[in-house]
């Protein structure tokens, strides 16, 4: 079991959430109601008279989320919630809740064409902010290295033992080797995109998306797996994520549906004055390719730690997350 089933760390956590509360004059309920308990994270909702308050407690390796979140509150709170209040050293923050997020809902590709548009202005809003968020600790992600980044995987992956699920065997490996001349590729033409650097979500699906208030903008949670590189990177999960939920039997995921194009379509025409759409294509196409790296290593890195129980969170494997790149104009892996 993960830590955040100790009764004796969720009273603590329950004391520095009320009393946080209690020093800022929010009347509140004396509970906590579970939202979310993974391996790497607990969020709980708090109930309160003037709007329920969301505490999320991290592991302690992972409590650069919260810099990643202020970084992007202090540039662009319209897209992004300023936190409440914080304690870094402890991993935790307080925020609003902000409403129920696009998981809960049906929706459809016009009104996810609205959501990405707004993403798109969140990454316009942080454009020539690399200083500042390199001191807020977000790494940076250099598509020239995607290379290296696929062997490193593949290595790491099939050395894993049998009964993880994460493990590769060495036909899959060796496949995914064969890609290697696919990736640099891609990198290249990244590397010469004139789109400028900005924030990479790297797990941008529906349900850290939280939904648009009346005259609102759609606002965007859990940045723990946040990159500065090429913005184009961040579609690709949500892409699949659409997918996903609009596909109800084996069909390929195809970036090329009119369902989905009209999404990255929409996306693009809000980077029209970086270049030429053939050109924004291009590194579309090239982002989509590498953005499974980015998600896999993800998977790699936050089971680190975890245990057999664990499995059910594991959502897409990293062999399902790089075969997704069977997708993408660049390269195949048939």
């Amino acid at each position: 079991m993960s830590r955040w089933g100790s009764a004796t760390w969720r009273a603590e956590a329950q004391r520095w959430a009320f009393e946080t509360l209690d020093s800022m004059g929010v009347n509140h309920a004396n509970s906590m109601h579970d939202l979310s308990i993974q391996a790497w994270s607990a969020v709980w909702r708090i109930s309160a008279a003037s709007g329920d308050a969301v505490m999320k407690q991290l592991r302690p390796r992972d409590a650069q989320e919260i810099r990643f979140h202020q970084f992007c509150a202090e540039a662009a709170p319209r897209f992004v919630e300023p936190p409440l209040a914080s304690d870094l050293a402890e991993a935790r923050m307080l925020l609003r809740d902000g409403g129920p997020n696009l998981h809960e809902f049906d929706v459809n590709p016009d009104l996810m064409a609205e959501v990405v548009v707004d993403y798109a202005k969140l990454q316009q809003s942080l454009v020539g902010r690399d200083t500042e968020a390199a001191a807020a600790g977000i790494p940076n992600w250099s598509p020239a290295d995607a290379v290296a980044e696929l062997r490193s995987q593949a290595q790491i992956l099939a050395a894993m033992p049998a009964t993880d699920l994460r493990r590769i065997t060495t036909d899959q490996y060796d496949r995914l080797i064969s890609e290697l001349p696919s990736y640099r590729s891609a990198g290249q033409v990244l590397t010469a995109s004139a789109v400028p650097l900005s924030l990479d979500h790297g797990d941008l699906w529906m349900g850290n998306i939280l939904a648009a208030k009346s005259s609102g903008a759609y606002r965007f949670i859990d940045l723990g797996d946040a990159a500065w590189t090429h913005p184009f990177m961040s579609l690709m999960p949500l892409l699949y994520d659409c997918h996903r939920r609009w596909t109800r039997d084996s069909t390929r995921f195809d970036l090329n549906r009119e369902d989905l194009r009209s999404i990255s379509s929409a996306y693009l025409g809000a980077w029209s004055q970086y270049g030429a759409r053939q050109d924004l294509e291009l590194a579309f196409d090239a982002a989509a390719f590498l953005a499974p790296l980015r998600r896999s290593r993800a998977v790699i890195s936050n089971f680190e730690h975890a245990g057999v129980s664990d499995a059910h969170d594991l959502g897409p494997t990293p062999w399902t997350w790089l075969t997704a790149g069977q997708a993408f104009g660049c390269g195949m892996l048939s």
